[in-house]
């Protein structure tokens, strides 16, 4: 039976999740105006992001990103999703323009939520278990 650090963990994913879904439409208009925009949701179980065509409501084919898929931001040119994946404590980068999933970068412990900074230059990961914050340079992903 789950105890109180595992339903608090939980809230903070949930609140991740629909913290990276919203980021992400918005970042689908601003790039992409011509094109029907697209909403990438992660799932903690199944190891994956799905992305979804919002004009017509149809997912995709999920893509694999590893385990404890949470928090979503993507960078301000539209051309890549970050993933938190918790239960690696990495996060796993995205190409949208093919969909397809890069090398897991190692972050803090239990990594939840991401925020880009506006000119797309750093990514920054918060991890709930340790408490801390982890810089991504997003031009390296390092």
């Amino acid at each position: 039976m789950p105890g109180p650090i595992f339903e608090q963990r939980l809230l903070r994913t949930r609140k991740a999740i629909a913290i990276g879904l919203c980021a992400f439409v918005a970042g689908a208009f601003a790039a992409n105006a011509s094109a029907a925009p697209t909403a990438f949701v992660a799932s903690l179980n199944t190891l994956s992001v799905t992305p979804i065509d919002v004009a017509t409501n149809t997912a995709g084919g999920p893509i694999d990103v590893g385990a404890g898929s949470s928090g979503i931001a993507i960078t301000p040119n539209g051309a890549t999703a970050y993933v938190a994946n918790g239960s690696l404590d990495a996060v796993t980068p995205i190409d949208l323009a093919t969909n397809v999933a890069g090398t897991a970068i190692p972050v803090g412990d239990g990594p939840n939520s991401i925020a880009i900074t506006p000119d797309g230059a750093t990514a920054y990961v918060t991890e709930a278990l340790d408490d801390t914050v982890s810089p991504i340079d997003v031009a390296t992903n390092t």
